[in-house]
C-alpha cells in the first residue's frame, strides 16, 4: 500500500508539472514565412523545399495548414506543452476555424508530437495521430530518414483530413495537453487499483494518445509507448 501511495503522489506531481508549464515567448523561435521549419538542419534544402511545396499546395487548395517544425531540443519543457505554445504563438491554421496541425520533433531529445487544432479533431483524433507516429514517423526516424517519415506522415494526414472544411467546424471546449490527459488517466487507474479489494494480481496496459510525445530509439526493439 505504501509503495502504491508513493507512486500515486509521484504521478500526481508529474501531472501538475505538465499542466503548470508555462513556455516563455523568448524560448519559442519567431515564426518563419514557411510551413516547414528545419531548425535542426536534418532535412537538406532539396527535401525541405519539396515538403514545403507539398504543404503549401495543400494549404492553398483547402485552407488547412500543416506545419512541420524540427528543433534540436525542447530543453526542460514537456514537448506537448511546447508544441501547444508554439502552435498558439505562430497561429497555425485559419482564423476562426482553428484548422491547423503541427508536427513537432525534437531530434536530440528523440521526441515527437502531433498537435491538432480543435477544427481538426473530428477527422484526425488521437488514435489517428498515434498511428501516424508509430507507422510513418518512427520507422523512418530510426534510420535518420527524416524526410521520408515526414512525407509519409503528411500524406496520411492529408488523406484523413480530406473534405473536412467544406462547412463550418464544430466548436469544442479547450483542454490540456495530450501528455497531461494521459497522466491523469494513469492516476485514475492507479486509484482504482489502490482502493479495490485485494485479490489476484492484474496488469495495466496503457497506450499513449497520438498527440503525446513519442520516443524513437535506434535500438528498435526498445521502442515502446509506455509513459
Amino acid at each position: 500500500m505504501l509503495k502504491k501511495l508513493t507512486l500515486f503522489f509521484i504521478l500526481l506531481l508529474s501531472a501538475s508539472y505538465v499542466f503548470a508549464q508555462d513556455i516563455p515567448d523568448k524560448d519559442i523561435p519567431a515564426k518563419p514565412n514557411a510551413l516547414v521549419s528545419d531548425f535542426a538542419n536534418v532535412l537538406g534544402d532539396a527535401n525541405r523545399q519539396m515538403l514545403e511545396r507539398k504543404l503549401d499546395d495543400y494549404n492553398d487548395s483547402t485552407s488547412t495548414q500543416i506545419a512541420v517544425v524540427l528543433i534540436k531540443s525542447v530543453g526542460q519543457y514537456d514537448i506537448d506543452a511546447y508544441g501547444t505554445a508554439l502552435g498558439r504563438k505562430w497561429a497555425i491554421g485559419q482564423k476562426g476555424k482553428n484548422n491547423g496541425l503541427l508536427i513537432l520533433a525534437a531530434i536530440d531529445d528523440r521526441k515527437v508530437t502531433i498537435q491538432t487544432g480543435y477544427g481538426m479533431e473530428g477527422s484526425i483524433p488521437d488514435a489517428i495521430t498515434n498511428q501516424i507516429i508509430n507507422e510513418d514517423i518512427k520507422p523512418h526516424f530510426r534510420q535518420q530518414d527524416y524526410y521520408g517519415g515526414l512525407d509519409q506522415a503528411t500524406t496520411d494526414i492529408i488523406k484523413y483530413a480530406k473534405g473536412e472544411y467544406k462547412g463550418n467546424p464544430q466548436h469544442h471546449n479547450s483542454g490540456g495537453s495530450g501528455a497531461g490527459i494521459v497522466v491523469f488517466f494513469i492516476i485514475i487507474v492507479i486509484l482504482i487499483i489502490i482502493f479495490r479489494n485485494r485479490g489476484g494480481g492484474g496488469q495495466i496496459i496503457g497506450g499513449r494518445g497520438g498527440a503525446s510525445p513519442f520516443w524513437w530509439f535506434i535500438a528498435g526493439d526498445m521502442l515502446g509507448s509506455s509513459g
